[in-house]
């Protein structure tokens, strides 16, 4: 035997006789043996690579599946930067739920801020408008003396001043954070009388209050300015001659009735004007923004405003306010 040939052994019997032993071998060739060695290392070999391969496919796809949501995530949130989308879908994995429940409330609150801001500059011009032509009016008046107008026209940039400040504070917190407080009646409708009479001067309209000079409403000063100051120049703008203000005071509430006796407002139209932008009367220059603001105003402090017909045969907005708990 020689070579590097192969040869499987066979041990067949073993005998001992005489003190000696006696063994019988068989030889045998192992070339087959070594070619089914041979195949199944070559099939354990292919078996083997093909699970490798299947496992890296498996990996790779479920690679690709499992960060689907996140590439989605990535898509939809550079939509929102472009302002393509307002928030993300709700359809994403558990995983993934509380980041865009976040980012969706992110969204929210920005896209409200942004909101208040737009409101509160529009709302700030508005208001801003009706003090400069007031101030327009003061100086287009020769019959005041230099002191009185001087003063009359501090008085008005001192108003500009506070709603400058009113609305960058509703702008900041909204009107549910704004401060609530009682303030008098009088002095605000006393100052708005001079203001808005110097305004629509042609009219010679006449302001009736119909309520005692200590009357308190439950609404901050600002508030109580504003509310007033856009209810009263809608007043005097469609009034014929006569504006009356009422109050009421019960248990829980506290009425107000500003009334006018101008053309009224449409039973159609009388929920529609507290919407932004709307307008009852398209003929009459404006932006419909004074009566939504009233409406946001009363809104903040749980009350209720609405219009119907005036004893004056004009319109009369009535506004309900809780009083507020010592």
């Amino acid at each position: 035997m020689g070579g590097n040939k192969g040869y499987i052994a066979y041990n067949l019997s073993r005998d001992r006789e005489n003190g000696n032993i006696y063994q019988l071998v068989v030889l045998r060739s192992a070339d087959s043996y070594e070619k089914a060695l041979a195949k199944l290392h070559q099939r354990t070999a292919f078996y083997l690579g093909l699970f490798v391969l299947i496992a890296v496919a498996f990996l790779i796809a479920a690679f690709q599946w499992g960060f689907q949501p996140l590439r989605k995530l990535a898509a939809q949130l550079d939509q929102m930067a472009e302002a393509k989308r307002d928030n993300l879908d709700n359809d994403y994995p558990m995983e993934l739920q509380e980041v865009t429940k976040a980012v969706n409330r992110l969204s929210r609150i920005s896209h409200d801020q942004k909101g208040r801001y737009r409101h509160a500059m529009d709302d700030l011009a508005h208001s801003l408008k009706t003090r400069l032509a007031a101030t327009n009016a003061l100086l287009d008046d020769k019959n005041l003396e230099r002191h009185e107008l001087n003063q009359r026209i501090m008085e008005q940039i001192s108003q500009m001043d506070d709603l400058v400040q009113y609305q960058l504070k509703r702008a900041m917190v909204g009107q549910q954070g704004l401060q609530k407080s009682n303030s008098k009646l009088m002095p605000v409708v006393t100052s708005l009388n001079h203001m808005l009479s110097k305004i629509y001067a042609d009219k010679q309209a006449k302001l009736h209050c119909n309520f005692s000079d200590d009357v308190m409403l439950p609404l901050n000063k600002d508030d109580l300015m504003e509310l007033f100051g856009n209810m009263l120049e809608n007043s005097f703008r469609f009034c014929i001659s006569q504006v009356r203000i009422s109050v009421e005071d019960t248990d829980f509430y506290i009425t107000i009735k500003i009334e006018d006796d101008g053309p009224g407002v449409k039973p159609d139209m009388r929920e529609a004007i507290f919407q932004r932008g709307v307008r009852s009367d398209q003929l009459n220059p404006g932006q419909g923004i004074g009566l939504s603001v009233c409406h946001e105003i009363v809104d903040s402090y749980q009350g209720k405003i609405y219009v119907e017909e005036s004893e004056l045969e004009g319109a009369s907005f009535v506004i309900n306010l809780p009083k507020l708990n010592d």
